[in-house]
């Protein structure tokens, strides 16, 4: 390992000196993970596997770029080495002729290919886990809204009860980080655009800003973590994780959202803007072919957003606020236009069996609500009891972000 260590040492050395990202595919997965990935002694991992084209993942060192990591762990799409840049023009394409991902399809709703993933198993100390990460992509930003949805997942599983959650989603909802939920757009505030020519250090055109992984976990249960990255609808354009260097640790939850209060309300504050729906004059456009042929593939508008409503402690009706701004935002659609879905939850508060009957109440009330205020015609209603917690339960104010029922929707195919 010291031989190891000595040699990437030399590599980072005799770097060219006008290129300020490099990366190195030779590091075997295991010491990705447990010499650059993992923090301290407060997680211990085991168990580490790869999948996906070799090629398609490596370490990397970063200085003076847009990438707010100054190294860590690369997994793309791609080639991972292609991601040093400079920026090629909008189109840049490694294509790896694997397979998709069955996670991530189910978060894109489209067919994924070219994916790599990096899993293992671990046990953690404390009461929470985190990482910090950034995700890059070429489909930025001229495919905002379409099918070409490029998606990845940080797929946590309980392995004593076989639970499995993402953990790569915006905060305080369910909604999956991909490149139509963070874009000049939509959470604007975390979108950082690249440039072209010389003076990109990078090549993918759109990156977001530092964002978290995190979950509560029970100190000493074993739990298995799977990284997975894969484009959406065709292998097309690149897209990359860059997981930041020693920043899986576990840590007390409180300690936590404390030490991250002031990255939860720019998301909060930034999450109730209103989103304006595709009109009819808006142009559709052609995603060129990565084949030598002139054929061309049309997209449709097809992005998951969601509403999130909020209720008091053991109420069957949200808060007078929490509709307010719900009604503000669908009274602006055309909710014709739009499927729609409403999923209850709610907090860790009393039984199982007691929340599950609440958490029905809570989404048969917005449903009933919305159709008659919006005809939004849902007839597709989940509940879940305090099984997907999104927030800490440790006060009253992140307690209240578990209470909610989170409207669903996307634009109709036409």
């Amino acid at each position: 390992m010291k031989n190891y260590l000595t040699l990437l040492f030399i590599f980072f050395s005799v770097l060219d000196s006008q290129a300020q990202l490099k990366v190195d595919i030779y590091p075997t997965e295991d010491f990705m993970v447990r010499n650059m990935l993992i923090g301290n002694e407060s997680v211990k991992v085991w168990n580490v596997e790869f999948g996906g084209a070799h090629e398609a993942r490596g370490v990397f060192y970063n200085e003076n770029t847009p990438i707010p990591i100054s190294e860590g762990i690369i997994l793309t799409t791609g080639h991972a080495k292609a991601a040093q840049g400079p920026n090629k023009g909008t189109a840049f394409t490694g294509v790896n002729n694997t397979k998709g991902d069955g996670d991530l399809r189910y978060i894109a709703q489209y067919k994924t290919y070219d994916a790599s993933w990096i899993s293992f198993e671990f046990e953690a100390i404390n009461n929470l886990i985190k990482f910090n990460y950034v995700f890059a992509s070429e489909e930025y930003p001229e495919y905002v809204g379409s099918a070409f949805n490029d998606a990845f997942g940080f797929f946590l599983t309980d392995l004593e009860t076989g639970k499995m959650t993402n953990l790569a989603v915006i905060p305080n909802t369910d909604i999956a980080i991909t490149v139509n939920n963070i874009n000049h757009k939509d959470h604007s505030n975390f979108y950082i655009q690249n440039a072209y020519g010389n003076k990109a250090m990078i090549e993918y055109d759109g990156l977001t800003a530092l964002l978290i992984a995190y979950s509560e976990v029970v100190p000493g249960r074993k739990y298995k973590i799977k990284v997975s990255i894969a484009d959406v609808s065709d292998n097309a354009f690149d897209s990359g994780v860059f997981l930041e260097v020693k920043s899986l640790v576990s840590q007390d939850k409180e300690e936590f959202f404390k030490d991250n209060t002031l990255y939860f309300e720019a998301f909060t504050n930034d999450q109730i803007m209103v989103v304006k729906p595709q009109t009819k004059t808006e142009k559709k456009e052609n995603k060129p072919s990565i084949k030598t042929t002139s054929s061309t593939k049309k997209y449709t508008k097809n992005q998951i957003d969601s509403l999130v409503i909020l209720f008091d402690f053991d109420k069957e009706t949200p808060t007078q606020q929490s509709l307010q701004i719900a009604q503000k935002r669908l009274s602006k659609m055309d909710c014709s236009k739009y499927r729609f879905k409403v999923v209850g939850h709610t907090d860790q508060k009393g039984s199982s069996e007691y929340n599950i009957q609440l958490s029905k109440k809570r989404a048969n009330y917005v449903k009933n609500w919305a159709n008659k205020n919006f005809h939004t015609q849902i007839t597709e209603v989940q509940f879940n009891s305090f099984n997907q917690l999104i927030n800490s339960q440790s006060t009253e104010t992140a307690r209240a972000q578990n209470r909610r029922v989170v409207i669903y929707y996307k634009a109709k195919n036409r």
